[in-house]
């Protein structure tokens, strides 16, 4: 089950936290220091692969545009994003990233519940990227095969601290959902799901589509029985054709309720098993995801998460089966304006058919501090590490190391201005 935040309004002054209806510019500027700038510029642009870090202060500069409609039952987010990055003394100094992307959630009657994404990037760069096994959208219930979300897979705002390779990367993704309402107790689930991820030299991509449903039975006030199936296809673009199906078995109990001791902690577990099939070779995994959510207070909350299962990888060319760990947390020092966040996670896995040294590690972890002059204005202090490792045997593109770790830290200023507001919608004060 993926870990579900707790729904609490913000408290904070910093109006750029929270989306509000109507149209918004976040704007933000930083310096600052990253112990292993070639960590995204290895190999990358036809320059000469270098195993060295070299360290390095850089300036960036980020621009969001957001337009959100709520309107009854029906809320469109549209949110355009760039962000760039300039790296004095370097031979290819600059990275930069561009995305945008459409979420729409609407009623169909009483009993039907929608949900739509399409969103498409591209960066001048590589991060180690999971493909989720289902669609990862607001609103939907389906938490054996729901997103799973790679410990690499960041806020835009860090996506450069974890940059892997200098070659240009294009990613588009579509998804959707839909919930359908039986009964009190008994829901439906369906979705389906096409991500397209196009990278390095060789404009090789990995083609992931699918889809399935998953039938949901409320038997007590915290169990429930699921029954469902999902299906996806891996394409690699190779020559011959190297495609990869992944069968998804949503069957089993989910369990989540609070704790006996303490109303404000929650656990859930939820289990399944997946099937890998290629070139005729089956593997059968199993699927277990767990979380427990702690509210402290009124202003700070705190979840850990575990999964374990078989995800895609848009880097590596076969699915990983990963045990993966994530921890956050975050809320107010102090009042309305002092705010600290916390991230942290490990995912430790192997590829699913190469054998022998075939480990995939990966580490993540990040502070945040943010000061709030105003509604407008906020000073923040930023610090990232990140570090992953591959075995010996796993065949990785070329130009891309096979260990790199990297830390940074940056100081920076944002700027958020409503443009357009909705009624009822906090404005300027």
């Amino acid at each position: 089950m993926p870990p579900v935040l707790l729904a609490r309004p913000n408290r904070g002054v910093f109006g750029g936290d929270e989306p509000m209806p109507g149209l918004s510019l976040l704007l933000s500027a930083a310096n600052g220091y990253d112990s292993n700038v070639l960590a995204g510029q290895q190999g990358g642009g036809g320059f000469p692969l270098r195993r060295d870090q070299l360290p390095g202060n850089f300036g960036e500069g980020n621009g969001t545009l957001r337009y959100l409609l709520q309107r009854n039952q029906t809320e469109i987010n549209v949110l355009g994003s760039s962000h760039l990055r300039y790296y004095p003394g370097l031979d290819a100094p600059a990275s930069y990233s561009h995305s945008g992307s459409i979420d729409a959630q609407f009623a169909g009657g009483r009993r039907w519940l929608f949900n739509a994404r399409q969103a498409a990037s591209y960066a001048s760069y590589n991060r180690l990227v999971f493909i989720p096994r289902g669609p990862n959208l607001p609103g939907f219930d389906a938490p054996a095969i729901g997103p799973i979300t790679n410990p690499a897979m960041v806020d835009a705002d860090t996506a450069l601290d974890t940059g892997v390779l200098s070659r240009n990367n294009l990613s588009l993704e579509s998804e959707f959902s839909a919930i359908q309402t039986l009964s009190r107790r008994d829901t439906i689930a369906y979705y389906g799901l096409r991500h397209r991820t196009e990278t390095g030299f060789e404009r090789r991509p990995l083609v992931v589509t699918g889809g399935g449903a998953t039938y949901r039975r409320q038997l007590t006030r915290y169990g429930a029985l699921r029954a469902g199936y999902g299906y996806t296809v891996a394409d690699y673009h190779r020559v011959p054709p190297d495609i990869l199906r992944m069968h998804v078995l949503d069957t089993g109990y989910e369990y989540l309720r609070p704790l006996s001791f303490s109303r404000r902690t929650t656990i859930g577990v939820t289990t399944g098993a997946q099937a890998f099939d290629r070139r005729g070779t089956t593997i059968y995994r199993a699927l277990v995801s767990a979380n427990v959510a702690h509210e402290i207070g009124r202003t700070w909350e705190v979840i850990a998460f575990y999964d374990r299962g078989g995800q895609y990888a848009d880097i590596v060319d076969e699915p990983v089966y990963a045990d993966t760990v994530r921890f956050h947390g975050d809320g107010l020092i102090g009042g309305q304006r002092l705010a600290l966040s916390l991230d942290a996670s490990y995912s430790n896995g192997r590829l699913t058919y190469t054998l022998n040294q075939n480990q995939v590690v990966t580490y993540l972890g990040s502070a945040r501090l943010q000061w709030a002059f105003n509604e407008h204005w906020r000073l923040e202090g930023i610090y990232s590490y990140y570090q992953y490792e591959f075995g010996s045997d796993v065949p990785l593109p070329p130009g891309l190391l096979p260990n790199v770790s990297r830390q940074s830290v940056r100081v920076g200023l944002s700027f958020w201005l409503p443009i357009i507001t909705s009624r009822g919608a906090r404005g300027p004060r």
